[in-house]
């Protein structure tokens, strides 16, 4: 099937492939505007730490936030496999996510997606409740979970 294409089966999803912290993520593709190279992210002082900056292109100026600490992991410098994540507007005002790498399209049988529960567990770590809050679901590929 054709990324972006009509005639995607709806009973697969697509989704576009990131890591973090080795581990492997994935947002709808229909949400994604545009993957972008460009890393040089203008700081925004006296914002909060998640807010990584704003970066101009082609004269549209994007927040960025920090996946990673919004997940509830450490800070770690750009580096050149980063890159952005950013949104249609229909997803939020100009804004992106920066991520570790970016990985393929991956296509998904519905019936395959696991949805996660969103219990409250005291014991549980701050990383994984933040991650579990911003997680729909779950799914084995061949090798990894998504």
């Amino acid at each position: 099937m054709i990324p972006g294409s009509d005639l995607v089966d709806e009973a697969t999803k697509q989704y576009c492939s990131f890591y973090l912290t080795g581990r492997l993520y994935g947002i709808n593709i229909t949400q994604v505007k545009e993957i972008s190279t460009e890393l040089e992210i203008e700081t925004i002082f006296h914002a909060p730490k998640e807010v990584r900056g704003y970066i101009n292109i082609r004269g549209v100026f994007y927040l960025i936030l920090d996946l990673r600490l919004l997940c509830g992991f450490d800070q770690e410098p750009v580096h050149e496999n980063n890159r952005l994540l950013l949104f249609k507007q229909e997803v939020g005002e100009a804004f992106g996510v920066l991520v570790d790498s970016i990985g393929d399209i991956v296509e998904v049988p519905s019936n395959l997606i696991e949805e996660r529960r969103q219990t409250e567990d005291k014991a549980a770590l701050d990383h994984d409740r933040r991650g579990r809050s911003m997680s729909s679901g779950v799914c084995k590929l061949d090798e990894q979970l998504l």
